[in-house]
């Protein structure tokens, strides 16, 4: 199992997003968490 308290934002949205799209779902990340993975979490 992977440690997921160390990941970035970014990275914790694309092991959900696999991990969603290996059991057929998929999924579109919309918002702020889409800004903040964009600007590397400067605001």
């Amino acid at each position: 199992m992977i440690a997921l308290s160390g990941l970035s934002i970014g990275e914790l949205a694309a092991f959900v997003a696999d991990h969603l799209n290996n059991k057929g779902i998929d999924v579109v990340l919309v918002g702020g968490a889409c800004i903040s993975i964009y600007a590397g979490g400067r605001s």
